[in-house]
């Protein structure tokens, strides 16, 4: 398998076949020249989306597996300026696109703005971003979101306390 960097061009043939039309064609655009170009693509898909907000999670799910998790952060923008409603499963696809590439201080970023953007993170979202801080071996990262979850009185499960352990490791 070639190595792939967060942007790359490169994908299995296998997950090209099995990938959605709408992944596929905003694969096919490369690097977003502006915004502005990526929401006038996106705008028959936006459209479709305030209707059925489990379409972006394909999508943003999507882009995650093709290692592309600006392009998901791009998208995810493109749906709050159309004022179509961001869901913690969105943002949770994109922490993990974001955890995926190791990009660990991206995923902590999207963490953190969650809640001005009126999406409160889950245990979910904590155990992404504590995932993240964990393949970079970023421990003390990992006990201050740990911390900031209990202060959010998110309840932390298995996972959570596994992953935390593990990032202090």
């Amino acid at each position: 398998l070639p190595c792939v960097n967060q942007e790359g061009p490169y994908l299995q043939a296998s997950s090209q076949r099995s990938m959605r039309p709408e992944v596929s064609k905003l694969l096919a655009l490369g690097q977003a020249s502006n915004l502005e170009s990526l929401q006038q693509d996106l705008a028959p898909l936006l459209e479709s989306w305030k209707s059925a907000p489990s379409r972006p999670t394909v999508v943003l799910g999507g882009l995650a597996q093709a290692r592309r998790p600006l392009l998901a952060s791009q998208v995810l923008k493109c749906m709050r300026e159309s004022l179509i409603e961001g869901e913690v499963i969105h943002y949770n696809v994109v922490l993990s696109a974001w955890a995926r590439v190791g990009a660990w201080q991206a995923a902590l970023d999207l963490l953190h703005v969650m809640p001005s953007r009126t999406v409160m993170p889950d245990t979910i979202s904590f155990n992404t971003a504590l995932s993240s801080c964990e393949k970079a071996k970023e421990w003390e990262q990992a006990v201050y979101l740990l911390e900031t979850a209990f202060h959010l009185e998110i309840l932390p499960d298995a996972i959570t306390y596994s992953t935390a352990i593990n990032a202090c490791r």
